[in-house]
């Protein structure tokens, strides 16, 4: 072979390496492209993600607010109601030791008025008793001393 023919040979290996190697540049440049494409997508991707799991966590964190709230409410509600029913239970024991107190005072003051009725009869009686014994003693002293003098004038008797 001579000189030309190896000079066109290897010129065309040149050629086609140079395609070659362009077309492997591009192929390159291409695949920085799409490396920095997947990358920035996967920048974004992270971004959503903490986004979401932010957004996630800040309604969970509300939800959880909203339940401790309702939570807290209700246990209001029943403490309240707690005491409100408490509050009329014992309201309820104190008038109806006040209405045991008022009858025992009631039943006191009238055993105490019957007793005193009871006593006034009583003495009503014992007076009536004295007199009736202040009588008896006086007819038996006006009988002793009509027997006294029927003896003093009896026939039998010392004085006649």
């Amino acid at each position: 072979m001579d000189m030309d023919s190896l000079k066109a040979v290897t010129s065309a290996e040149k050629a086609q390496l140079t395609s070659e190697l362009t077309s492997l540049q591009h192929r390159l440049t291409d695949l920085q492209t799409q490396l920095q494409t997947l990358r920035r997508e996967h920048d974004l991707e992270k971004e959503d993600s903490t986004r979401r799991h932010r957004l996630e966590e800040e309604s969970l964190r509300r939800d959880f607010q909203r339940e401790i709230e309702t939570v807290t409410r209700t246990l209001k509600l029943q403490n309240e109601e707690t005491e409100k029913k408490g509050k009329e239970r014992l309201e309820e024991e104190l008038r109806r030791h006040e209405r045991e107190i008022r009858d025992m005072r009631d039943r006191g003051g009238s055993e105490r008025d019957q007793l005193r009725r009871e006593m006034d009869i009583k003495e009503r009686d014992i007076r009536a008793l004295k007199n009736d014994v202040e009588n008896l003693r006086a007819d038996l002293e006006r009988e002793q001393g009509t027997n006294r003098q029927l003896r003093v004038y009896s026939p039998s008797g010392h004085g006649g």
